[in-house]
């Protein structure tokens, strides 16, 4: 980007930048690259910067790690099962320890990154982080190495030249090639692949592979199972070449370390993925391709060393029509391959898209991964979901699909800042696994933005009794922990608690910690022992055999002694002697409240009621004291009661609310009010001389007011009633109503035997006309109301 910068500040002119800059995004979009070099993201929201956990309303969560560039890659620590570490486009990084709470980093390169961030582990907990790197071009690849899941970096190496797309693997095995990492990169002509064996330290390239290269070259480690087992004996990659919509995947291996390498066989299995558009494959103007995924099982299952390839293409074939998501798998290292087995399960695929799926076999059970989109849930396929599966024989059957988004996206994000057309909004995404659950990666798009997210998959949703309440300081308060569904979660959910501030709390499970079936729910016991006031967080947590799938639920708690507290009168109000005001006040752990008053600042009080109560009121009041405005139905409901208020005058007033059994408790205005006598009447008596009933007046201003009488006669005052004249005389009955506009108009009901009348006036009430007359027998008006000048009843 320092070449963009570089002509933004050089140039003045805004019609030139615009032009210039419109140049750069589009001339780079080469069709046959995918990279986002000369792309620059719109400024994201603060809101949309900040961490949180989204839960659905059954209790699933994805986990919004903030807004990035989209195209992230995962990785998850062998030794340390809660340990995940992703990066996003350009070089936006975020990493837990406990598989819940994500930090959030930009990684040290030391030079202009570009893109195309790829993440590996290796089997001693060591984390590989490769991204491209250069500055008038794409020159190749950085890695840096982190020992501590991200949190701190070694100084970045080259491991690869080249000009677009990379991957990279690590030999996760205690086999002769262990903890050896290799990458592979598009490089001119054709593909490129390169390796480390010291931990990253150093790396040399080891093949070439001319083609005519397209982006999407692989790499993935698996044992050697032919004439032997030798672990990560097996180093496969694959290539994307020759041409775009008939993209042909060549298969390359070293059994030495990635040394040497074989070419095993070339094939063609996906067309199309949506539509063409400007030479690329195009799915709701969302950019897309083919991409070979590979994996290898590593496990000692019955498919050992079996090698899968997830693609996805149109069904049927051909420009326009939708994508499924396919798995192929081979025992023989990749010579020959399956026929292909249609992942997605939904009934009419062919009117759904599914792409950009992502893969991952489990080196401990040999699970078999694959997350995409799915637009199977939005009939005019312009949304999209993020669904997965697994399939536990080796890629032949595959379970019930999940969706595991917590929200609709729209696809065609035009607020991203993806460039091209068609756009640019992340080339791939990711899954990761261990023995008992996996984790996605993805970008999405639910709020106009490129959003991150994570989710756990299989998993289970979670939600608790209630998120607040209050108790004693001396007490408990029963919860019911709840899992209401499953995503094909079969393990145990145990659970445990903590609280924030540290204090007395205990947290018992009188049928256990733990669930084994579901749905299916067990209750916890919060113990307060004697602890202060104050006000609680109370975090509980679910978590699967391994620590993973983790999931918190708060209970926010107002542990306090019982308290009274005065919201109104609350110091400098005037109450007026004999009228009614309502004293406010709310209660906590106090049945009945005994109000008083004090004229002398406190030294004495006087009763107002023993048990003071007349209604509840659904209000907060800005006094709360310690109680808090976030407890929602842990806290009882204001309390009022209507006071007369007594002729004792005194600028000296206080209220004070008490437990009527236990006088100690009891709170007292924060300051004092006055009570008043009520101001003497400054009502006039002015006559009007007119010599009829006024039955009607309507005031304009404080000058202005029109009024009617029996008889017919109209008056209007412009001095504020001091005086009137008479301005008609002759309207033909009694004026019932007036309805006055301003200085010039008014409008009037006129009632007389026989016939009702509704007149205007534009003339000053010089001269009227009637604008709507009803002779029928008893017909009669008696009240018109203007909204303006033209509206009304």
């Amino acid at each position: 980007m320092n070449n963009i910068s570089t002509i933004v500040k050089s140039i003045i002119l805004p019609l030139i930048f615009i032009s210039l800059f419109s140049y750069l995004v589009f001339a780079q979009d080469n069709p046959n690259l995918d990279n986002t070099f000369g792309m620059i993201r719109p400024p994201v929201p603060p809101e949309l910067l900040v961490s949180e956990v989204l839960t659905s309303e059954e209790g699933f969560d994805n986990f919004f790690l903030g807004v990035n560039f989209a195209e992230p890659h995962i990785s998850a620590n062998p030794i340390a099962p809660s340990e995940y570490f992703n990066a996003f486009n350009t070089n936006a990084a975020h990493y837990t320890y406990d598989g819940n709470d994500w930090f959030s980093q930009t990684p040290p390169f030391g030079t202009a990154m570009r893109g195309d961030p790829v993440t590996a582990y290796d089997s001693l907990g060591n984390l590989y982080y490769e991204n491209m790197y250069g500055s008038a071009s794409i020159l190749g690849c950085k890695v840096i190495v982190s020992t501590d899941n991200g949190a701190t970096w070694s100084p970045s190496v080259t491991s690869i030249a080249g000009n677009d797309k990379n991957w990279i693997a690590a030999d996760q095995t205690a086999g002769p090639y262990a903890n050896y990492v290799y990458t592979t990169m598009t490089q001119g002509s054709g593909h490129a692949v390169a390796r480390s064996t010291n931990f990253g330290q150093t790396w040399s390239q080891t093949g070439f592979f001319s083609s005519s290269p397209r982006p999407g070259a692989m790499v993935a480690v698996g044992p050697n199972t032919i004439g032997g087992d030798i672990p990560g004996g097996a180093v496969y990659v694959v290539t994307n070449h020759t041409s775009t919509f008939v993209p042909r995947y060549s298969f390359y291996l070293s059994t030495n370390g990635g040394a040497n390498w074989v070419l095993k066989s070339t094939q063609q299995f996906a067309n199309y993925v949506g539509t063409n558009i400007s030479g690329r494959h195009s799915v709701e103007n969302m950019r897309t391709r083919p991409y070979p995924f590979i994996t290898a099982d590593n496990s000692y299952g019955q498919n050992r060393g079996r090698l899968y390839l997830v693609y996805a293409s149109n069904v049927p074939t051909g420009d326009g029509n939708k994508p499924d998501i396919f798995c192929r798998y081979s025992d023989n290292q990749g010579v020959n391959w399956s026929s292909p087995v249609t992942v997605n399960d939904d009934p009419n695929s062919t009117a759904n898209h599914q792409w950009m799926p992502a893969t991952w076999c489990d080196k401990e059970t040999g699970r078999l991964y694959v997350k995409w989109f799915d637009t199977r849930n939005v009939p005019s396929s312009d949304s999209a979901e993020v669904y997965a599966s697994y399939s536990d024989d080796g890629g032949v059957t595959w379970a019930v699909n999940q969706n595991l988004s917590t929200s609709k996206f729209k696809i065609d994000c035009s607020t991203c800042g993806g460039g091209g057309t068609p756009r640019y909004q992340g080339d791939y995404d990711a899954i990761i696994s261990n023995s008992v659950t996996s984790m996605s990666v993805w970008s999405d798009f639910r709020n106009g933005a490129f959003g991150s997210y994570v989710a756990y998959f299989p998993d289970y949703a979670m939600t608790i009794s209630t998120d607040s309440d209050t108790m004693r300081t001396t007490a408990s308060l029963d919860i019911t922990i709840k899992v209401p569904a499953v995503k094909l979660y079969d393990k145990t959910v145990k659970f445990s608690a903590m609280v924030d501030p540290s204090a007395n709390f205990s947290f018992t499970f009188p049928q256990g910690d733990s669930l084994t079936t579901f749905p299916d729910s067990i209750p916890m016991t919060i113990s307060a022992n004697n602890v202060a006031n104050d006000t609680y967080t109370v975090t509980i947590s679910g978590t699967g055999p391994n620590g993973t799938p983790v999931h918190r639920r708060t209970v926010t708690i107002l542990a306090t002694d019982p308290i009274t507290a005065v919201l109104q009168p609350n110091g400098g109000e005037e109450l007026i002697v004999g009228t009614q005001y309502p004293v406010t006040w709310e209660k906590i752990f106090v049945d009945t409240v005994k109000l008083e008053y004090s004229t002398d600042g406190g030294t004495t009080w006087i009763l107002i009621s023993e048990s003071a109560f007349k209604s509840t009121l659904p209000v907060i009041h800005p006094k709360r004291k310690i109680i808090s405005s976030e407890l929602g139905d842990g806290i009882e409901t204001s309390w009022q009661y209507d006071w007369i208020v007594p002729n004792t005058i005194s600028n000296d007033c206080l209220i004070r609310a008490s437990d009527k059994n236990d006088p100690a408790v009891f709170d007292v205005s924060d300051g004092t009010f006055s009570i008043i006598s009520a101001p003497s009447p400054i009502w006039r008596l002015q006559t009007s001389g007119a010599d009829s009933t006024i039955l009607c007046v309507d005031v304009v201003d404080t000058l202005l007011a029109w009024a009617g009488t029996k008889g017919g006669k109209v008056l209007k005052t412009t001095d504020g009633g001091v005086t009137w004249d008479v301005i008609s005389s002759a309207l033909g009955g009694d004026v019932y109503s007036i309805a006055a506009i301003d200085n010039q108009k008014a409008i009037v009901i006129v009632n007389s035997p026989g016939v009702t009348r509704i007149r205007r006036t534009v003339s000053f009430g010089v001269s009227w006309g009637t604008v709507y007359e009803d002779t029928s027998p008893g017909a009669f008006l008696n009240a018109i109301h203007m909204f303006d000048e033209d509206n009304g009843y």
